[in-house]
């Protein structure tokens, strides 16, 4: 396990506003390799906020006092927040001393924690971390479904600011996506179904994905490649399509000034072809993910017969690990900013959270209403809006009808002052 310096640090920042009986538990979050078996990467963790009702800290003394659902629930909230190629990878405790999880049934209560969470986000394998407030130690360990989720200790190794061992990649599809449900009544299991087979099986499979305009074999370690390189431009060229139909959902595709940003992160060392997994998980978790948060906690939703047409919501882009990852949250048509600082600051526990940009042509709009509210820094990135512009400019060729016309009359002209210029010429001389 390879952790960012940063975990140890914040570990030992947190434990010492607990009580010295009181334990912590939280996420790990990061990514695991595609060519490297049992390596995992370890970016940052997010506390789990357990309050109650009256917004004070539900302190827990004990390991068998957490809540396991509770845990589940913020799994699920934590998993829509991340970009392509970071995920969950597992979850660390503060605890009064080592001697804790050798108590009676709690390694057995977190193995069966890790088993849900396992089940929950698909994972190959999960990490633990431990952090003794007693020796100021920490300690790793690693389960997965092969060794029936038993804890087996591994090496952890720490590196200074890992996060700049990633590399960011940008997809900006001049689509707009609406779901207009041919009944009026659209299913949440159905639309996620309908989501990915259209993506997958569809979308995929008739494109050609470019980075930075290089078609890349697949095999290729990616830093090799393109050496110096933090950011990555990729593009995905579509076949000219109006909209996309299943049995239960039509997905219009808009080609306007609407651009959707897609991003997903890769360590270095990782190959090309996981880059192009990871972006396509992104756009494919990104629309499941706007999608589930139409339905609330209903399994069907049911549209007016004066606005057939369903709009998902907005993406949101928020600062994270300095200005190398980023996490996202989403905006309804109905939302406010304020609405999505509350949930970062409740959920994140970041304290002066950074909105970096909110997909939509309508930003300029939110924008100018909260740029002048104190300790909200909501800018449009500027290196954001010159790659949508340049990859909107390279893919609108594609997308439109050659104009024949115009050439052919020209060639015509062309012809036609040739001929006048030859009769010309016979005359003077011939004749």
């Amino acid at each position: 396990m390879i952790i960012n310096s940063n975990i140890k640090t914040t570990l030992e920042e947190r434990s010492k506003k607990l009580e010295p009986s009181h334990i912590e538990i939280g996420l790990l979050i990061g990514q695991e390799s595609e060519i490297s078996e049992q390596q995992t990467y370890v970016l940052g963790l997010i506390p789990l906020n357990f309050s109650t009702e009256d917004d004070k800290p539900n302190n827990m003394d004990s390991i068998l006092s957490i809540n396991r659902v509770w845990v589940l629930e913020y799994c699920d909230q934590i998993n829509i927040m991340l970009y392509g190629g970071i995920d969950i990878v597992g979850i660390y405790m503060i605890i009064p001393d080592s001697d804790t999880l050798n108590e009676k049934n709690n390694e057995s209560f977190i193995m069966k924690l890790l088993k849900s969470i396992h089940t929950s986000i698909n994972s190959k394998s999960l990490q633990f971390i431990s952090y003794s407030k007693k020796t100021g130690l920490i300690n790793g360990k690693i389960t997965n479904s092969s060794q029936l989720f038993r804890l087996k200790s591994t090496e952890l190794k720490v590196v200074n600011n890992l996060e700049t061992e990633f590399l960011s990649l940008h997809c900006i599809l001049p689509i707009d996506i609406k779901l207009k449900s041919k009944n009026g009544i659209i299913s949440c299991e159905d639309g996620r179904d309908d989501i990915k087979e259209i993506f997958e099986n569809q979308l995929f499979k008739e494109s050609i994905l470019l980075i930075e305009n290089e078609m890349v074999n697949g095999n290729e370690i990616i830093s090799q490649q393109f050496k110096s390189k933090t950011k990555l431009n990729i593009d995905l060229l579509t076949n000219q399509l109006d909209s996309i139909s299943t049995s239960s959902l039509q997905f219009n595709f808009y080609k306007n000034d609407c651009n959707t940003h897609y991003i997903a992160y890769i360590h270095k060392l990782e190959q090309v072809k996981t880059a192009f997994k990871f972006i396509k998980k992104d756009i494919i978790k990104s629309v499941q993910s706007r999608f589930d948060l139409l339905f609330g906690d209903d399994d069907y939703l049911k549209l007016s017969k004066e606005s057939p047409i369903l709009e998902l919501p907005r993406r949101v882009n928020i600062q994270w690990l300095s200005n190398d990852v980023s996490i996202c949250d989403y905006l309804p048509s109905n939302g406010t900013i304020d609405d999505c600082y509350k949930v970062i600051t409740d959920l994140l526990q970041i304290t002066s959270p950074k909105i970096n940009s909110i997909d939509n042509k309508n930003n300029n709009n939110n924008n100018n209403n909260n740029n002048n509210k104190p300790g909200k820094n909501i800018t449009e990135n500027k290196e954001i809006k010159e790659k949508k512009e340049i990859q909107s400019n390279e893919i609108k060729p594609s997308l439109q009808q050659p104009q024949t016309k115009q050439n052919n009359n020209l060639y015509l002209i062309i012809i036609i002052s040739v001929l006048v210029l030859m009769v010309a010429f016979y005359f003077k001389f011939f004749v």
